[in-house]
């Protein structure tokens, strides 16, 4: 069970959900980003579905840059960089994957710079959250950061006044409680991610039993003279040879023989019992709009949210990871992209997600109907630059205004074919 539920066992040492929430000072994080990722992520299939999910989609998007309003060539180095190669062990896609679970599994996310201290890096590393520890300096400002792995500490330390220069960028989730570090959405779906593991965990277990229920077995002596309780000795072996013959699956199905004076009683499941997947599929849905991601997207039957699969699929790039990508993307343009010139700025294509190809094909074919806009403006709207020529508005041939039509003694001696094709008699 993840170790949320505010409840202590007496008997156990779970660490409940207060512990992990520190109260101290402001410079280590107040959640264990370890336990999030243990508990809330490798552990709980719709966490994991639903960080999947928006971390490949924004890893999917190609990164275009400009300098000024020029957009630059693909083999730019800053589009190299991520595009192609961040480091010698990723690619960008990896590299893209990577950033973007660590910030929604730990609510902050490291990227480290390595290359000259003033220019372009040459590379660029993901670190892991919970090795990173924030220093700061008067008034709660943040110098530097210290990364360890095992007994090694890295420091890197900048100057407020020119962040661009830090060869760390922390990009971190909105944090009521915190000056330094982001809040992880697992702690939002702290309760519901409990839940749905505790139905797991209940689910696996009956499994073990043959999906059967829990029954009982009753002594009742033939000899009224016998006393009606068994000896420990007769009780372990009772529960031996009954474990061995009735019990895993490969005993499914089998008949069950009883000694004389036993009896078996099998409990039929409760409605609260069967609830159980009805429950599980309520906390599943918490968990997942925790990550605003429709429930039909990770298989939850009987959500009627979206009428098809494609309109559902849509509200998560527009709803969820088209805003990650742009959190991203202007955190890059802060600290990045400075260092390639300064006017230099990164975004990301939209048009080339599949998800949004219908919607935007909509949008081109309005676009293209508007009869009161001009060329260049229904260029402007679908995202090209303008043509020389193209102030000028479009309209058919054959459309004349109001009044102009014509009288019949200025039509009546046209020939019909003519007529009709100025538009008279229509």
């Amino acid at each position: 069970m993840w170790p949320f539920s505010r409840k202590r066992r007496i008997e156990t040492k779970n660490v409940t959900f207060s512990s992990l929430v520190g109260v101290g000072g402001a410079t280590w994080s107040g959640t264990d980003p370890v336990k999030l990722a243990k508990e809330g992520y490798q552990k709980n299939i719709i966490a994991f579905r639903c960080v999947s999910l928006i971390a490949r989609g924004v890893a999917s998007l190609p990164w275009i840059a400009y300098a000024g309003d020029k957009e630059l060539e693909e083999n730019h180095p800053l589009l190299q960089l991520l595009n192609v190669r961040p480091n010698p062990l990723q690619g960008g896609g990896t590299f893209f994957e990577a950033l973007t679970s660590f910030y929604l599994i730990a609510g902050n996310t490291y990227i480290k710079a390595v290359g000259p201290d003033i220019g372009p890096p040459t590379e660029l590393w993901t670190l892991m959250p919970q090795r990173m520890k924030v220093v700061t300096g008067g008034k709660g400002r943040v110098t530097g950061y210290v990364y360890t792995v095992r007994n090694a500490k890295d420091l890197f330390t900048f100057d407020m006044d020119h962040v661009e220069r830090s060869p760390i960028l922390h990009i971190k989730s909105f944090n009521p409680l915190e000056d330094h570090y982001g809040m992880s959405r697992l702690e939002a779906a702290a309760f519901s991610i409990d839940q749905h593991n505790a139905a797991g965990e209940w689910n696996y277990k009956l499994l073990k039993n043959d999906a059967r229920p829990s029954g009982t077995l009753t002594f009742k002596p033939a000899d009224p003279l016998m006393p009606d309780t068994l000896t420990e000795e007769q009780f372990d072996q009772l529960k031996t040879d009954f474990k061995e013959r009735n019990t895993g699956p490969a005993n499914a199905g089998n008949p069950m023989f009883l000694d004389g004076g036993l009896s078996w009683q099998q409990m039929s499941l409760s409605p609260v019992d069967m609830d159980f997947l009805n429950a599980k599929n309520t906390s599943a849905r918490d968990i997942a709009s925790a990550y605003n991601i429709p429930p039909m997207l990770i298989g939850i039957v009987g959500d009627a949210t979206f009428a098809n699969y494609h309109e559902a699929r849509l509200a998560a790039w527009e709803e969820e990871i088209i805003p990650d990508a742009g959190i991203i993307r202007d955190e890059l343009n802060r600290w990045l992209a400075p260092k390639f010139g300064d006017n230099i700025r990164l975004d990301f294509n939209v048009d080339s997600i599949p998800a949004l190809a219908e919607k935007n094909t909509e949008n081109w074919a309005k676009i293209d109907a508007a009869s009161f806009l001009e060329i260049n403006e229904k260029r402007a709207a679908a995202g090209y630059d303008d043509i020389d020529g193209g102030d000028v508005i479009l309209v058919p041939a054959l459309m004349i205004p109001l009044g102009d039509e014509g009288s019949d003694e200025e039509t009546e001696d046209l020939p019909p074919d003519k007529a009709a094709e100025l538009g008279y008699g229509l």
